[in-house]
Order: C-alpha cells, then sequence, then structure tokens
C-alpha cells in the first residue's frame, strides 16, 4: 500500500464514531411465509472487528465487520469501518462497495459522507476514477424489491396521455388519479398518437433500457419486456415536449402503482432528425434508472445521471454536447450499492 494512502486510512479512522441504530420503514413488503433466520448480534461483531483494527488484525476485522454489515446492512459505521478495513488488507473491490453504500446512506457534507468520499479521491491508483454520488428522494432510498422482479416494462409505440395528463400537466400531485386507469385495457385503446414520434424511437427507447444490461447479468436486478402495458411495472408515454426536459419519471409507492416515464418525441427542432434515436436512447435509460431508484442526479456532468441528461444541449461547432456515452461506472456504484442494502421504501407490485 502506498504511503499516501496509508495516511488517509489512518486520518479516516478517527472519524467519529456514530454507531446509533438508524430508523427503516419497509412499506408494503410483499409477505411470505419463511423460517426466521436467527438475529445477528450485530454490534458484537462491530466491537470485535474495532478491536481488530486496533490490533491492525486487519484480516479477522473485515471478518467480524463482514458479519456486522450482515446483520445491520444500515448500520453507516460498520459499512465504513468495513471499508477502511478491507483497504488495508488490500482488498478494494469490498472496500469500494462498502464505501459507495456509505455515500448513500449518509446527507451530503456530514463526516461519514465526506471521508468516503476523500477515500475514493485518494485510491484512484488501486481502484480507478470513481465517485459515487447520492440516490435519496426527500431523504429516503427507494428501489424495487427484489423478491417481486422481474420488473415488468413495456415501452408504448408512440401512444400519448391524455392532455390533463401529458407532459408539463402531469405533476407529482396529479399522478395519483391516472394511476386507477394504467391497468385497463380500454383506457389504452382511446389513446392517440404522439405528435413527431416516428416508428424508429420505440426501438430507440429500448436501446436505453438495454444500457442496463450490465445489471441483469451481475444479478442487481432484473427485467422484462412485456407486450401489453396493463401488464407493466414501468410503462413509458410519449409526448411532443416538456419545458427544459427530455423526459421525466413519475412513481409512487401504494401497492399496485404503476412508474410512469415520458418521453419528449420532439425534444427540440433544432436536432438534427439522424442524431434523435441516440438523444432518445439515451434520455431513456436516464429515465429508467430513476426508475429503478436513483431518485437523485449525479453531480458530475458525464454520468448518465446527471441532470444534464435530461436537458441536452446541441453544440453546431462540434456535435452534440452534454450527452453521455451511457451508464457510467459511477452509476454503476450507485446502483449497485442501493441494491445492497435494505431501502426505506420498496416499490412493488
Amino acid at each position: 500500500m502506498i504511503a499516501p494512502l496509508r495516511n488517509l486510512l489512518n486520518t479516516l479512522l478517527i472519524v467519529l464514531l456514530i454507531t446509533s441504530s438508524v430508523s427503516e420503514s419497509f412499506a408494503r413488503v410483499p409477505s411470505k411465509k419463511a423460517k426466521a433466520a436467527e438475529p445477528i448480534d450485530w454490534r458484537k461483531h462491530f466491537d470485535a472487528g474495532y478491536a481488530a483494527m486496533n490490533r491492525r488484525d486487519y484480516v479477522n476485522a473485515k471478518k467480524e465487520l463482514l458479519i456486522a454489515v450482515a446483520g445491520a446492512p444500515r448500520e453507516v459505521a460498520a459499512q465504513y469501518y468495513l471499508g477502511i478495513a478491507a483497504a488495508y488488507g488490500n482488498d478494494y473491490q469490498t472496500a469500494q462497495q462498502a464505501m459507495s453504500r456509505v455515500v448513500i446512506m449518509t446527507p451530503t457534507g456530514s463526516e461519514y459522507n465526506k471521508n468516503a468520499l476523500q477515500f475514493f479521491k485518494n485510491s484512484q491508483r488501486q481502484i480507478g476514477i470513481l465517485q459515487p454520488y447520492p440516490v435519496e428522494a426527500d431523504g429516503k432510498l427507494i428501489r424495487w424489491d427484489s423478491r417481486i422482479m422481474p420488473i415488468r416494462v413495456h415501452v408504448t409505440q408512440g401512444l400519448q396521455l391524455p392532455s390533463e395528463f401529458s407532459g408539463d400537466a402531469l405533476t407529482m400531485d396529479k399522478f395519483p388519479s391516472l394511476q386507477p386507469y394504467l391497468s385497463r385495457s380500454d383506457f389504452y385503446k382511446r389513446l392517440g398518437q404522439c405528435q413527431g414520434y416516428e416508428p424508429d424511437w420505440y426501438g430507440a427507447a429500448l436501446g436505453g433500457l438495454q444500457q442496463w444490461k450490465w445489471a441483469m447479468a451481475e444479478g442487481v436486478l432484473k427485467y422484462q419486456v412485456v407486450p401489453t402495458p396493463q401488464q407493466a411495472d414501468i410503462i413509458v408515454f410519449w409526448c411532443p415536449a416538456m419545458v427544459n426536459l427530455s423526459g421525466r419519471t413519475y412513481f409512487s409507492t401504494g401497492v399496485g402503482s404503476k412508474v410512469v416515464v415520458q418521453l419528449c418525441s420532439k425534444m427540440s427542432d433544432a436536432f438534427p432528425k439522424w442524431i434523435k434515436p441516440t438523444l432518445i436512447s439515451n434520455t431513456a435509460a436516464h429515465e429508467f434508472g430513476h426508475a429503478w431508484g436513483l431518485a437523485a442526479h449525479s453531480p458530475n456532468i458525464k454520468d448518465l445521471m446527471s441532470p444534464e441528461r435530461e436537458t441536452i444541449i446541441l453544440h453546431y461547432s462540434g456535435g452534440v454536447g452534454h450527452m453521455s456515452a451511457g451508464v457510467t461506472a459511477n452509476d454503476c456504484a450507485v446502483l449497485r450499492a442501493l441494491y445492497q442494502i435494505p431501502p426505506d421504501v420498496y416499490l412493488t407490485r
């Protein structure tokens, strides 16, 4: 281990130890009859791991802290010191995953959050350039329950919601009133085609979905495309345009609630026709990221989940600027971290 990183780890070890329990609210979890596992005394293993770290026995420290994290995955201190112990033991995969979980679980600017981000900044030689970012919505972590996967997705072929729900007219306050219609087949028969939509846009939107296929391969989440919207958990509609946006995602956490994505077919009349499939694909990928639970935006303009992906800018002199090439390592790290811990709220059918 290089000296600067060892000095950093020594510095990070003196961060204020906070081990008070994190409040968790598991909303509407599907009930399944299963034999309850023996609860893990996470505090006992945390104390043993912390003591081993003080003895510089990082092998046993990591072993104990892994057990502590298994027993209390939302305990920030356990995740944080697991990251430190793993780094001392040159297990940087475990270290970066633990520190990624710290970043998404802690408020921006808090002691643990700042130290975890400093860890990434000073560990680039070992783990590469990585900058995880918070993903909370209103202070809560939200994601799909793995027990109901695969998540069912339907991309409509140009269908536009009724005027009272289309584009900017659909607000989060009005979204619950749309929900009852989304499971009715007759509702979709009455919908018209979005102005400016072209058949190629359907494939482009599915291309955005496929930008997340790595998560399927890793087992982070599972999704499948279904033939009808009423079957789906996530439905993609189209609208001509929204103010300062190229797409938007809406969700609520009630049982049976569907996630709705709206993509703009026009985006901007300034865009040349040949570039629009790529714009739509990246916009769809960004909105699917929100639909998985990445509710907040990345501060890094290069990330797919940067807010700049929603307000794509065209540079006539050099092609399209501020358009991500796809899901980045940062986006991957935060999605992995989110699906490795219990959320505050589950999205479920």
